[in-house]
């Protein structure tokens, strides 16, 4: 059984060694009474019952020797093919959540990637220094998105820090089409959000609600504490989600990722749309 223990607790962690001692012991019990009747009748008291002593009132009274040597093994050996398959299961949900997260971190890339570049090649020659400038929040995203693979939340003002410059390079693309508002207390920036979450609605915001709008419009990012739960919200004035094929699949990865269903809003307000999402206060 210790060797059970030891085993498991270096490769899950300690809890799911006392799960397999637990498994082990109850299981050990549950086989030696259940078998009790049909190994004694055969076996009587055996030859090692007569040299090999059993600790324990409760043993000595129910239980036979033989049958400890016997079964015991095969119990153990049970009991690590039901840990294992436990565990693995527990494996193959972590990879999948892990590959999803992955997946969703991904995304940045594509469209994103290609228009940035396009504003960067029209700013080298316009507008130089403007071009560099949006070329270091290019840099600083993407190493931002591979620091994050290893990390599932991130404080608020970091999440901030990593939209702004997002909304920097839209804002670059857009003109003075995107207008953006930021109302977050300083007392709310080192509490711990999942990574990229509100660079998911803010970028839903600016393709949805903005960038379709011949006059543009604006892009408020708020939060607020209520009671122990943190509430981080981005409005825009359209509708915030689109209606071609894919859209949504973000927002779908985002609300598995938060602990309870409702934790993702999206509602109509007036003028305009709200998408949010709540955590819990550390």
């Amino acid at each position: 059984m210790a060797l059970l223990r030891r085993w498991v607790q270096r490769r899950f962690g300690a809890g799911w060694a006392f799960l397999a001692l637990g498994l082990g012991a109850m299981g050990l019990v549950v086989v030696l009474r259940t078998t009790q009747p049909l190994l004694l009748p055969s076996w009587g008291h055996g030859f090692l019952s007569q040299g090999l002593p059993v600790w324990g009132g409760w043993l000595h009274t129910h239980l036979n020797n033989d049958m400890i040597w016997f079964a015991g093994p095969i119990w153990l050996f049970l009991a690590v093919l039901m840990v294992e398959g436990i565990c693995l299961g527990l494996e193959a949900q972590r990879g999948l959540r892990e590959a999803r997260e992955a997946v969703l971190r991904s995304r940045l890339a594509p469209h994103f990637l290609f228009n940035a570049l396009n504003t960067l090649h029209a700013q080298i020659e316009t507008a130089p220094r403007e071009a560099q400038g949006n070329l270091e929040r290019l840099a600083r995203l993407f190493r931002q998105v591979l620091e994050r693979s290893e990390r599932p939340t991130v404080p608020l003002g970091e999440e901030l820090a990593f939209v702004e410059d997002y909304l920097g390079l839209e804002q670059a693309r857009l003109g003075e089409r995107l207008r953006v508002r930021v109302d977050v207390p300083e007392e709310l920036l080192e509490a711990p959000v999942p990574a990229l979450a509100l660079q998911i609605l803010v970028e839903n915001a600016v393709k949805h609600g903005v960038a379709p709008r011949e006059a543009g419009g604006e892009v408020r990012i708020w939060a607020q504490a209520e009671g122990r739960r943190l509430t981080v919200a981005v409005e825009d004035p359209g509708n915030g989600i689109g209606a071609e094929p894919g859209t949504g699949t973000a927002l779908a990865n985002l609300r598995e990722r938060l602990r309870r269903p409702g934790d993702l809003r999206l509602e109509r307000i007036t003028g305009g749309h709200r998408a949010s999402f709540s955590v819990a206060l550390r």
